[in-house]
C-alpha cells in the first residue's frame, strides 16, 4: 500500500516537537451557521467542567467573533460536550487533540488570548 500522504513540514515539526513532553490537550471549536469552523483553544481537560473553564477565560474573543448570539439563547447539545445557539452556531470539543490538529490542518485562531 502506497503512502500518499504529505510530508509534515518544519513548521509542523517544530510545533509537535514543542508538545512532546506535554499532556494532550483538547480542541474546542466555533462552528458558525455556514459551517467554518474556528479554533476557540485548547484545553488539558475534555469534561464538561474544563469545557465551561476554557469558555470563560475565552468569552471575549468568543463574543468579538460576531458568531454567538446577543441574547445567546440556546442548549446543550444532546449527550455530547458542547453548545448549540439558535441562530445555529456550536461551540463544542472538536474530537481533535492538538497534535491531530497541528498534523492535518489547524483551524484559524478566534484571536489573541486576553
Amino acid at each position: 500500500m502506497m503512502n500518499t500522504a504529505a510530508p509534515l513540514t518544519a513548521e509542523q515539526l517544530r510545533k509537535l516537537d514543542r508538545l512532546r513532553h506535554f499532556a494532550t490537550r483538547y480542541e474546542i471549536e466555533i462552528v458558525p451557521p455556514n459551517g467554518a469552523a474556528m479554533l476557540v483553544c485548547y484545553t488539558p481537560r475534555r469534561t464538561m467542567r474544563g469545557f465551561m473553564e476554557a469558555l470563560s477565560e475565552r468569552w471575549a474573543p468568543i463574543i468579538a467573533t460576531g458568531i454567538v448570539p446577543q441574547d445567546m439563547k440556546g442548549e446543550r447539545i444532546g449527550r455530547t460536550i458542547g453548545y448549540r445557539f439558535e441562530n445555529g452556531a456550536i461551540i463544542r470539543f472538536s474530537g481533535r487533540t492538538q497534535r491531530d490538529a497541528i498534523m492535518s490542518g489547524e483551524l484559524t485562531f478566534i484571536g489573541a488570548p486576553d
